[in-house]
């Protein structure tokens, strides 16, 4: 009985053990550095083909393996000086041990926005043991905050990285042990991430990961994330959360990172990302950089002939997951490391775009890369991006959204209205077209508010507010997302009986009469003078207007070919006006 007794015991203690709970929050570690000695190491004129080379001068400081270089696509011609500073001390914590020289490399003279990535090669203070591992990271002065940077080669001896930019940086080493197999930063794909999905655009049909990875990082770091709430329809002061297609301004924002991320990642797949370190280093790589900094960090995916680029924001029993844009909303999406085997990278199945995978076309990526967070890109343009895209100027008339018109016809095919945004129409039954006069070869197709798709040339509109939405296609055969806006096209009902020319003639022969027209407007003549109304049904009256003008509502009532209009002062019927032949 007692060995029972145990057996239960253990049993519930195990499966009380083996609920999911989550994995513990990482905030950013904050310190300080202390210095001893500082030496300047050269100014140099930098060009690509050129490594500089620390020499005697660096030997002591133990910097005289030092490299500076380019990678062999880049072209960047600039003066650069380098300074070393030794580290005496720090106040980070047991997470951080300097095993370099805090390195400040200026650059000076350089054009803006130049293509290729710098390679930086640093030499360790002291031998790597077999259950170390080191990463280099960004050290902001004023902050007290790290950041990671990716690394291309590492040695016993030396680390080489590979950055975008520079500023104050040094290596930093943790025995393995000490890196966790479970960590979240905060970001969650289903709130944090974009709602729509990476189909591409007009300007990047092979699709938008890396820009919706680089600005859903930097909307999470920087202005609160949530973009599943606040990025929904950007045209309507209601949300359609499942309908993506009028998510306009977060996939133009999206478009506008993607050329960012497109610029540098030239560079990227170069075999300059496939040497030098393991699969283990890389998983340690995002391990390490995100227990340190808290935050979410960029992961590039390539193979032969494609690559895809990703979010990874938190780690669960040693597996990265992963906010995929071609999966947006999906909390599952892991890039298996298969740590108690080989220790190397399950290949991440996914496409460039989501349009790849519903074609069959999935590709199955065996690269895996860590690609940090600034190093390889230019958050100060996300930054530019941003406000233009809070402001909804950004590329807004290059996606042919500002002058996008819908042509609204009859039944009959005569046309009714052209439209900007908001229209009135006196038709139950509308067909629509488009025109967009900035560009050609558009394909278009219209959408209801529920997000379904309508026939364009038969629309049933109903009383009221009918919420129309076209969505613009370039070119026309590809199908790439082109443009999105709503329409509200407002259906007020007539009288198809009132329809025609009411008569009156006094006994002197003056000639009074009503001309309702089926488009909606009437001609009143009296007094030898016309007067031009619009008209519709209200509540089984008739109301009369002018523009927004203040309208006036008629009772009236139609028998046999007679039209009487109640007159309120008197409480009676008015003499009847004769339908004309």
């Amino acid at each position: 009985m007692k060995k029972v007794l145990i057996l239960i015991l253990g049993i519930f203690w195990a499966l009380s053990c083996s609920t999911d709970e989550p994995a513990p929050r990482y905030e950013p570690v904050k310190g300080n550095l202390e210095y001893g000695k500082t030496i300047s190491l050269g100014n140099f004129d930098f060009y690509q083909g050129r490594t500089i080379k620390i020499g005697s001068a660096g030997t002591e400081l133990s910097l005289e393996n030092l490299e500076l270089k380019q990678n062999t696509e880049g072209n960047r011609t600039s003066k650069v000086s380098i300074v070393a500073k030794e580290i005496t001390g720090h106040t980070f914590g047991g997470s951080i041990n300097p095993v370099s020289h805090l390195i400040s490399v200026s650059v000076s003279g350089e054009k803006e926005n130049e293509d290729g990535l710098y390679l930086l090669k640093i030499p360790l203070k002291s031998t790597l043991s077999k259950d170390e591992f080191a990463m280099a990271f960004y050290y902001n002065e004023n902050t007290g905050l790290l950041e990671g940077i990716p690394m291309i080669a590492a040695e016993a001896t030396s680390i080489t990285i590979a950055t975008r930019h520079f500023s104050s940086l040094f290596v930093s080493a943790i025995k393995k042990t000490h890196l966790p197999d479970n960590l979240e930063t905060g970001f969650k794909p289903e709130r944090d991430g974009w709602s729509f999905v990476n189909y591409g655009t007009a300007y990047n049909p092979g699709g938008i990961c890396g820009g919706m990875s680089l600005t859903a990082m930097f909307a999470y770091l920087n202005k609160g994330g949530n973009l599943v709430q606040t990025a929904d329809n950007e045209g309507l002061d209601f949300k359609t959360p499942e309908f993506w297609q009028d998510d306009s301004y977060g996939i133009i924002y999206s478009d506008f990172g993607q050329d960012e991320y497109s610029r540098i990642f030239r560079s990227w797949k170069s075999d300059l990302w496939l040497k030098g370190i393991s699969d283990e280093m890389t998983y340690r790589s995002f391990t390490y950089s995100m227990m340190v900094t808290g935050e979410p960090q960029l992961v590039r995916i390539d193979k032969d002939g494609g690559a895809h680029a990703m979010v990874v924001y938190a780690i669960r029993e040693k597996q990265l997951m992963v906010y995929d844009p071609n999966y947006p909303k999906n909390a599952e999406r892991i890039i298996n490391f298969k740590s108690s085997t080989t220790g190397t990278f399950e290949p991440y199945n996914s496409a460039q775009n989501a349009a790849e995978i519903e074609a069959g076309r999935g590709m199955s990526f065996p690269y895996i890369t860590y690609a940090a967070k600034t190093a390889v890109a230019d958050w100060s343009m996300l930054e530019k991006g941003w406000v233009a895209y809070k402001g909804k100027t950004l590329y807004q008339n290059d996606f042919g959204i500002k002058d996008l018109l819908m042509h609204i016809y009859d039944k009959k095919d005569s046309l009714i209205a052209r439209v900007s945004e908001k229209g009135s129409v006196t038709y139950e039954e509308i067909r629509i077209r488009y025109s967009q006069p900035n560009f050609s070869n558009l394909g278009a197709r219209v959408y209801d508010i529920d997000g379904k798709t309508v026939n364009a040339q038969s629309i049933k509109l109903k009383k009221g507010d009918n919420y129309l939405g076209l969505y613009l296609t370039k070119p026309a055969s590809d199908g790439s997302w082109f443009g999105f806006k709503w329409f509200n096209i407002r259906y007020s009902e007539l009288d198809e009986n009132l329809i025609g020319r009411w008569e009156y003639k006094d006994s002197s022969g003056d000639l009074t009469y009503w001309h309702f027209k089926a488009d909606g407007t009437a001609i009143q003549y009296i007094n030898k003078t016309e007067y031009k109304w619009e008209w519709i049904i209200e509540n089984g009256q008739l109301k009369l207007f002018e523009g927004n003008g203040k309208p006036a509502y008629i009772i009236y009532k139609i028998v046999g070919n007679e039209l009487y209009f109640w007159v309120e002062s008197m409480q009676i019927w008015g003499l009847p006006f004769k339908k004309a032949s």
